[in-house]
């Protein structure tokens, strides 16, 4: 009786795990699975956003929020720098209010087409990653 209920008690933690959105979660548009990427570095991006406009690109770095918008930006991200790049979510994303704060301030990994012409409301992102198809939890 006590190996079930360690089983029970097992399989309890796993389903919160996943439900809070633990390691490896991802939220896809499935449709959109095939495109090609690059992967490219955050800090390339950053500096270099004109070379990849128009492509799209696979990258890691933190879920960030600033001015009520979404962002990621490196891991040694300074609040002096650029706030990185603005994520502009794809609409078949199935993503709630909820999973994107739980993604806040975790390291993700993200696929979207980059636009060097988005910038914000206020000109303080480098560029975006637009139509967002893919994150994916990574700690």
């Amino acid at each position: 009786m006590s190996h079930c209920f360690k089983l029970f008690a097992l399989l309890a933690i796993v389903c919160i795990s996943c439900k809070n959105g633990g390691p490896g979660v991802e939220y896809k548009v499935s449709e959109w699975e095939t495109v090609p990427v690059q992967k490219i570095p955050i800090e390339t991006l950053e500096k270099n956003i004109s070379q990849y406009d128009g492509q799209y690109i696979e990258t890691e770095g933190n879920f960030h929020e600033e001015y009520n918008m979404y962002s990621i930006v490196p891991d040694n991200f300074s609040k002096s720098d650029l706030l990185g790049l603005w994520l502009g979510l794809n609409k078949g994303l199935s993503i709630s209010d909820n999973d994107l704060k739980n993604l806040l301030n975790k390291r993700i990994r993200v696929r979207g087409k980059i636009d060097k012409e988005r910038k914000g409301n206020l000109g303080e992102f480098a560029g975006s990653i637009s139509e967002v198809y893919f994150i994916k939890k990574l700690d």
